[in-house]
């Protein structure tokens, strides 16, 4: 990473010079679209974990669970990961039936299960997807086959390969001309 920082800019340049050479006026679009899709996929999950521990962490406060501080906190870092934070909610939740409270269980699992929903189905590919135009469904499927086939990296390099496969498909419908867009 040092070398990366150190001669970027030199880097940048020979990319440039060999996308250019390679796919000519094309390349243009093509090399400002892979960071740009990177930041929003950062920043979106940045923002989608945060939201997601502060939500919680007050339905921690509500359902009465000792320290919703710290368990909202440890909920947001969990949910950078694949599976975290419905895996914290689900043992807060277990927790909480264990002392007795059932009832606050429930309700704090099943408020877990719907904000999860709502996050994961709407807000995320939004976040992710919105500032550099990609549809809801490719930002979806690039987020769940993401994560499915390579995990955590998945969440970055499925948005990413979804981007470059919309940005190709959109280029190609414009060399194609106007006749051939609906």
């Amino acid at each position: 990473m040092f070398f990366v920082y150190k001669d970027g800019h030199a880097l940048a340049v020979q990319l440039d010079r060999v996308g250019e050479s390679v796919l000519g006026g094309h390349w243009a679009r093509f090399s400002r679209m892979v960071p740009a899709t990177v930041s929003s996929t950062v920043t979106g999950m940045g923002l989608v974990a945060l939201g997601e521990g502060v939500v919680l962490g007050i339905a921690y406060w509500i359902a009465g669970v000792p320290s919703p501080v710290a368990l909202g906190v440890l909920t947001g870092f969990m949910a950078l990961i694949p599976g975290g934070a419905p895996l914290s909610f689900t043992l807060v939740s277990l927790y909480l039936a264990g002392t007795g409270e059932t009832v606050m269980a429930a309700g704090l699992f099943l408020w877990g299960v719907i904000e999860l929903f709502i996050v994961d189905k709407t807000i995320r590919p939004r976040l992710v997807g919105g500032p550099i135009k990609l549809p809801f469904l490719p930002t979806f499927f690039g987020l769940v086959g993401g994560v499915t086939t390579m995990g955590i990296v998945g969440l970055f390099i499925g948005p990413v390969l979804m981007a470059l496969l919309v940005a190709i498909w959109r280029e190609w419908l414009h060399s194609l001309g106007p006749a051939s867009q609906p």
